[in-house]
């Protein structure tokens, strides 16, 4: 299973217009299919296409707590540019990932090899707190219970 991903879409007209389905992060736009592609690298260790885009080290010190729990206790910490899962949570311990502001929300989980992107155009419940972000997690791992 490499790519777990469900688009859901405020439309507004540009939106509506744009058949590659392109989401706006406030100062560029990616498709869901680069974002899938970046979240395979990173689950690759860096490589992509059989191409090294980055360095193995790279991989592991983005995945890699930065921040103390003196700092940031409980079940995340920061590594560098990702969240990580350190303590009891919907994903396991040591999966990575990212949520914006306006609805971005993806992580890789080396444990289980698989990567999930989730992308809305939300300008009001984005972020790792999102309940559809949350919901998302949940269903993501209740299908492999299936």
């Amino acid at each position: 299973l490499y790519m777990l991903g469900i688009v859901e879409e405020y439309c507004d007209e540009y939106y509506k217009a744009n058949h590659a389905q392109q989401i706006d992060l406030d100062t560029f736009s990616i498709t869901e299919a680069d974002y899938a592609n970046f979240a395979k690298m990173l689950l690759d260790g860096g490589v992509f296409n059989g191409r090294r885009i980055l360095s193995e080290e790279s991989v592991r010190l983005m995945a890699t707590p930065q921040v103390s729990e003196e700092i940031q206790p409980g079940p995340a910490r920061w590594g560098l540019s990702v969240r990580i899962i350190v303590g009891e949570n919907r994903r396991p311990v040591g999966t990575y990932g990212w949520s914006g502001a306006y609805g971005t929300h993806f992580w890789v989980d080396p444990e289980n090899k698989i990567f999930a992107v989730y992308l809305k155009n939300s300008h009001f419940d984005g972020g790792s707190g999102a309940k559809t972000s949350a919901q998302f997690e949940r269903d993501v791992y209740a299908s492999f219970e299936e």
